[in-house]
């Protein structure tokens, strides 16, 4: 996978992504285990309509997803429903970039989805421009979220975590796999847990379960050829943590 800006990268309709973040100066994002769930619940409640997650971790200073971003056409159908009017912070981008044009027909979405700014603007791809804007716009209200919620209990002030989070796109399928047990092999390499079957804030018991879940188990599942090759897999290659270099992918 070739090397490329993790930091300002979009987040594209249909592509796979590890994305993480971690505390500022190392610091720990999670306080108490309350703020685990916390999280995962505000993270569903924000992105689950915009992004399919496969897996994750969370760590007490750092956290881990492997996500796939949704059709353009179900980000857009569902932002129109989520916002009556264009999102400030959008809106500023807007005006950065078409400086000489006036704005005032676009301040409702569906009008800005429907009609480009430019007539020499092609609507297919002015779509998608708006879909990766509105990706970046639902992690960002996620993090201040929870970063709002978790400074007012703990009495503290600023950003809990780097400005801008990590994102890596995923285009191979060894890759794929490798990030599925390196995301929940994430406590044993921290040297925070022994065993990643038994971590309680990660997504391997959910996965490997039978219980109601929010996760993408089933294309997950179907990526490491049923369960029992599931255990198989993540098995062997906890017992060799060594990396990529001698990563198991076959049975």
């Amino acid at each position: 996978m070739a090397a490329r800006d993790d930091l300002t990268l979009p987040l594209e309709p249909e592509a796979y992504y590890h994305i993480y973040n971690r505390g500022n100066n190392k610091n720990n994002i999670f306080f108490e285990e309350a703020n685990y769930s916390f999280f995962l619940k505000r993270y569903v409640k924000y992105t689950d309509a915009y992004l399919d997650t496969f897996c994750y971790c969370l760590l007490p200073n750092h956290f881990h997803f492997l996500i796939r971003v949704k059709k353009m056409d179900k980000i857009l159908s569902t932002a129109k429903k989520n916002y009556l009017k264009v999102p400030q912070r959008l809106l500023y981008k807007l005006r950065i970039e078409f400086p000489n044009l006036d704005f005032p027909d676009f301040r409702n979405l569906e009008n800005l989805i429907e009609a480009p700014p430019l007539s020499n603007i092609d609507k297919q791809l002015w779509q998608y421009q708006v879909a990766c804007w509105l990706i970046s716009e639902q992690l960002r209200k996620f993090f201040l979220s929870y970063t709002k919620a978790v400074n007012k209990k703990a009495n503290r002030e600023g950003s809990l975590m780097r400005k801008n989070f990590r994102r890596k796109p995923i285009d191979d399928n060894s890759y794929l796999k490798y990030l599925i047990w390196y995301i929940h092999n994430n406590p044993v390499h921290h040297g925070i847990w022994t065993d990643l079957k038994t971590y309680p804030w990660s997504s391997y018991e959910l996965l490997m379960s039978h219980k109601q879940t929010w996760l993408r188990r089933k294309e997950i599942l179907a990526i490491l050829e049923g369960r029992e090759n599931a255990l198989i897999f993540h098995q062997k290659n906890w017992e060799r943590k060594k990396g990529l270099r001698e990563f198991v992918i076959e049975k």
